[in-house]
């Protein structure tokens, strides 16, 4: 099993699987998790059978037992989570950053998502952050809370409502099982998104 983990990991850290939330706060960083491989183009078959499928909080609920040990959630999340952003109060405004799972298949941990191929990438420091300017006309529903005191950062984990292939599925999943209660829902580029707001991420470390 641990060697199916470290394949895994040392496989998928990069690929690129949400770069939607990205371009959308004002430039196309990869966004990726630990489960997408070759950029998770869905196959004919997957898009027959995920196109214009939803899924409510309740249907997650049913095929999950409430008894899920903390272990066995962290176990789960190595494999997929849905897209996480993380904001800051800065002195020019709110800034965010892309995290994903990073570290080893025995020390998994939140990373920075690097954006070094991104045409924009000279508006990223080096520790990823940058600012969030596109926030206001993403349609979100009740409006999204940023933090307002520097050092109060919060994160905001997403994922599609209608999944469009398996992996967009299990990011939904992840998003109702492991990082709710779901909130809200924000729109973009003609689809829309459920999203969840977190004072901390669950299970590993974040970077500071």
């Amino acid at each position: 099993m641990m060697g199916v983990v470290a394949a895994t990991v040392s496989g998928c850290i990069a690929a690129s699987l949400a770069p939607l939330a990205l371009q959308a706060l004002g430039f196309g960083v990869k966004a990726g998790t630990m489960m997408a491989h070759g950029g998770d183009t869905p196959s004919p078959d997957e898009t027959e059978l995920d196109d214009q499928t939803t899924f409510s909080d309740s249907d997650f609920d049913r095929t999950k037992t409430r008894n899920t040990s903390d272990e066995s959630k962290c176990n789960e999340m190595v494999l997929v989570t849905p897209a996480i952003i993380e904001f800051r109060a800065h002195q020019a405004g709110t800034e965010w950053r892309e995290l994903g799972l990073g570290g080893s298949a025995d020390a998994p941990r939140w990373a920075v998502v690097a954006a070094g191929d991104t045409p924009t990438a000279k508006d990223v420091s080096s520790d990823g952050w940058a600012p969030a300017n596109n926030l206001g006309h993403m349609n979100f529903n009740p409006p999204l809370k940023t933090p307002a005191v520097a050092g109060d950062d919060t994160f905001m984990a997403y994922a599609p409502v209608q999944s469009y292939s398996a992996s967009e599925r299990d990011q939904l999943a992840s998003l109702v099982l492991d990082f709710g209660p779901v909130v809200g829902t924000f729109d973009y580029n003609g689809r829309q998104y459920k999203y969840s707001t977190l004072k901390d991420l669950p299970c590993f470390p974040v970077p500071r």
